[in-house]
């Protein structure tokens, strides 16, 4: 048996919507499909304002970009365990960063100064405080109790709900919100060629609103399918527990064991992923400082595969080559 990472859930609501916005030819930036998105997911997270666009990166540009223009932040701070599109979405915008270590389970704690990038790491929600901060929701979605003035999320083809790309920002300050929409698209007002500010290319279009709008009606069946999953891994497999489950997150004793997990479950078929690298480490951003935790839980960690549309057998496989991989290889 093969199991993949991912296998987006879809079905005909969302094909038959997307196709209706196809027939009509409501394809463009200004679709009246996308405002449908925004609204409804507006209302469904429990914010006044959604900018949809066209990548969750997208997104944290838009909210870091407005942070520094808007607020005068110059600096931000976010933590060195997370994926690289939270580094260089501050980097590109032009901040400096502070690196910070995370806990055993992958988040930042406690209060901070100024401005400050959380993450939702492998779906649990980070609790860090700071006098303005932008949420990286990318690994989490529902009504939740979010922390962010600025939450970006992502709708790539493996997140939890999935428009194939995009993003939005979620806010309730109006004013970022206006800034937000014109950065979105070449800071254009819709009136004249006359651009008070650089902005980007970073629109969506009304096929994927289409398809976000339906996958927004169906995301409580989603949840609710993927937690049934995350519990089982929980239960039977010691894995994390998350406040919504995106992949998987299970944590290794050593990082041999890690290495011979992830080689052992690969020849049965069994996709899986490496945690993700500290970003201090990386070249684009070329940091000496140490933080030991992020480095631990990179060497011990270990993404399984984990989806709504994940059948019953298909999980059976993944937890008892596990199980088979511990009781074949007591010595590591």
């Amino acid at each position: 048996m093969n199991v993949p990472m991912v296998r987006p859930d879809l079905t005909s609501l969302e094909t038959d919507y997307a196709h209706k916005a196809l027939i009509e030819g409501e394809i463009g930036v200004k679709s009246p499909y996308v405002k449908e998105f925004e609204e409804k997911l507006a209302v469904y997270t429990g914010f006044k304002f959604a900018v949809f666009c066209n990548s969750g990166w997208s997104a944290l540009v838009l909210a870091c970009r407005v942070a520094k223009e808007e607020l005068g932040y110059t600096e931000i701070t976010m933590p060195t365990f997370t994926m690289i599109a939270t580094g260089t979405a501050a980097k590109q915008t032009g901040f400096k960063i502070n690196f910070e270590d995370v806990d055993e389970r992958g988040l930042l704690r406690g209060k901070y100064e100024g401005l400050l990038m959380t993450v939702d790491m492998y779906g649990k929600l980070c609790e860090a405080r700071a006098d303005f901060i932008i949420e990286d929701a990318a690994e989490v979605a529902g009504k939740l109790p979010y922390y962010g003035n600025i939450v970006c999320m992502s709708f790539f083809y493996n997140k939890i709900m999935t428009t194939g790309n995009g993003g939005a920002c979620l806010t309730n300050d109006e004013n970022l919100y206006k800034e937000m929409c014109l950065f979105r698209h070449h800071y254009y007002d819709g009136h004249s060629y006359v651009h008070n500010k650089d902005g980007y290319n970073f629109s969506q279009t009304g096929v994927m609103a289409a398809i976000g709008t339906k996958q927004l009606e169906r995301l409580e069946e989603i949840l609710a399918k993927r937690k049934a999953l995350g519990e089982r891994y929980v239960n039977e497999l010691g894995a994390w527990s998350c406040d919504t489950y995106w992949y998987q997150p299970y944590l290794c004793g050593t990082p041999e064991v890690k290495q011979a997990l992830g080689k052992f479950l690969e020849q049965k078929g069994i996709a899986t992923r490496d945690f993700f690298n500290p970003l201090h480490k990386m070249p684009p951003f070329g940091k000496k400082t140490k933080l030991p935790m992020a480095d631990k839980l990179y060497g011990r960690g270990i993404l399984l595969p984990l989806f709504s549309a994940m059948t019953k057998e298909e999980q059976d496989y993944v937890i008892d080559s596990v199980h088979q991989f511990y009781n074949n290889i007591p010595r590591l």
